[in-house]
């Protein structure tokens, strides 16, 4: 029996369920809008943020070290001054690190910081989650889920 061809399409939904199930698990409600019209892909954006910093030297172990680090600037850029410590406080909860890690990756996030203001200025999302899926060595999937503000939903 010949082998059933690969849809780009099916890929596609089972990341997306496997998304969606991510979401329930973490008790995040809300709904997922693919692509909303006229805006550009949230993945996108976040490719292009963190594409100077794929082949530098810096303290980052992995893509998932980078888009953690990446999500934590990113927020850090948009957000008041009261929920930065929050998100601080957040971040450094879920990542065990020594004096030294913390301080190269503060300057990191520092850059990203700069970098988010400097030059994505314009997009206003929060960057809540991502997930990412590795198709082989050289290749992987990025999906992000991005929180718009209330006055661009509203």
């Amino acid at each position: 029996m010949p082998k059933k061809k690969k849809n780009k399409k099916d890929g596609y939904l089972k990341r997306r369920n496997r998304f969606s199930k991510k979401l329930k698990d973490q008790n995040i409600n809300g709904i997922i809008i693919d692509n909303p019209p006229g805006r550009r892909k949230m993945s996108e954006i976040i490719l292009e943020f963190v594409e100077p910093y794929f082949h530098l030297p810096h303290p980052i172990k992995s893509i998932e070290d980078l888009l953690d680090m990446a999500s934590l600037a990113w927020n850090m850029a948009i957000l008041p001054e009261e929920a930065k410590d929050l998100l601080l406080e957040g971040f450094l909860e879920e990542h065990i690190l020594s004096d030294s890690e913390l301080k190269e990756k503060m300057k990191l996030v520092d850059e990203l910081v700069e970098r988010k203001k400097k030059h994505f200025h314009q997009y206003k999302r929060l960057f809540r989650d991502y997930q990412l899926t590795y198709i082989n060595d050289n290749d992987w999937n990025i999906s992000i889920l991005s929180e718009f503000p209330r006055s661009d939903v509203e």
